[in-house]
């Protein structure tokens, strides 16, 4: 056990994502010996599950990337070099991510260019001897200014939205952002008394969760914005070979939408679209579930549907998917333990997470 850290943080932890605690430890021992203190600060000394998930995954990814013949001095260079923690965690866990969109015994490389002083890609997927390959370009789009914004100002309203029983989730239009009030003495009673009925048909391993999230909703004409400037900004590393795009998956907006926006963007012939990976936990189901969605150029796409796949072929994947698909938003979120320690405050301060996180079905109401 890391010095300082509850032990009820790690139990939280393997209830909400499935991670054992020998693992759980492994991880932080692992990144604390690189001597990167704000690698250290951010996922082995904070105490809440999103820093436990996001050590486990992280050191799940070197390893991956390693074994693919990825040198381990460049992996550690990248988290040593980037002074923003999580883009660069991302940019990593990404890199795992893209692997299943390509042969196994393609060759892979970290942070190359075809030509010397040329564009950069982050991964470069090559033949033995230099054969045809593919680049792959990352963008991590986690929260904008006024999403963090909104973040905050949820969060310092949060501890007085927990209710005395269970999860209460709070629904409003992002943009709008009206204060929101605790629930009056009877309509509390109502609310507390839903909540425990609600609790005894919840698995034991979660029943004495509490917390409050607010769902914001109606983000997506924002993130699409963004998603075109990082698309375009992601172009001017990708040289005339063939290449993706690769974005780090967050619910501002659904896959649909992000297809429909690539559309708009003008790519040259050799990008041959958008790879969007990343991974979500809904409560009560006590795992990460990872995704991977290729989103081909429009004059290439001859599909009706989007594909996804699950790193653990797991047929509860896709209905996840598609729970946060019909329920875009952004979630200011605290939870806390049965004794009061938090261990998930999700306020702002993180603009990239290691998951999407949902509690319950939270679909957008109308």
């Amino acid at each position: 056990m890391t010095a300082g850290m509850p032990k009820v943080v790690d139990e939280w932890a393997t209830r909400l994502t499935g991670l054992p605690a020998a693992r759980i430890e492994d991880a932080r021992e692992r990144l604390d010996a690189l001597g990167i203190d704000r690698i250290s600060d951010e996922l082995c000394r904070r105490p809440d599950v999103d820093a436990v998930a996001g050590a486990c995954m992280l050191v799940s990814a070197l390893d991956t990337l390693i074994e693919r013949g990825v040198p381990e001095t460049k992996l550690i260079a990248k988290l040593r070099r980037d002074p923003a923690v999580w883009p660069a965690v991302a940019e990593i866990l990404a890199g795992r991510l893209v692997l299943p969109f390509f042969e196994k015994d393609l060759e892979l490389t970290m942070d190359s260019g075809v030509t010397p002083g040329g564009p950069n890609a982050d991964f470069r997927l090559s033949a033995a001897g230099g054969g045809a390959g593919a680049a792959v370009e990352f963008k991590a789009l986690g929260l904008s200014d006024l999403e963090a914004s909104f973040f905050r100002n949820m969060s310092r309203r949060l501890p007085d939205l927990v209710l005395g029983a269970g999860v209460t989730t709070y629904h409003l239009a992002f943009a709008e952002s009206p204060p929101i009030k605790p629930p009056e003495p009877r309509e509390r009673k109502a609310i507390e008394e839903e909540s425990r009925e609600r609790r005894r048909r919840l698995p034991e391993h979660v029943r004495d969760l509490r917390g409050a999230v607010v769902a914001g909703y109606l983000t997506e004409g924002a993130y699409l914005a963004r998603l075109r400037g990082r698309v375009e900004a992601a172009l001017r590393q990708l040289d005339g070979e063939e290449a993706w795009v690769a974005m780090w998956w967050s619910n501002g907006a659904s896959l649909l939408d992000l297809r429909d926006a690539l559309s708009q963007i003008s790519l040259p012939d050799h990008v041959l679209g958008l790879m969007v990976v990343g991974a979500a936990v809904i409560v009560p189901d006590p795992r990460i579930h990872y995704f991977h969605a290729l989103l081909p150029r429009p004059d290439l796409d001859d599909r009706d549907g989007l594909p996804v796949y699950s790193l653990e072929d797991d047929p509860t994947a896709a209905p996840i998917l598609a729970t946060f698909e019909r329920s875009v938003g952004v979630r200011p979120t605290l939870l806390l333990s049965p004794d009061g320690v938090p261990i998930v405050f999700r306020d702002g301060s993180r603009r990239v997470f290691p998951f999407n996180f949902m509690v319950g079905t939270d679909s957008q109401p109308g």
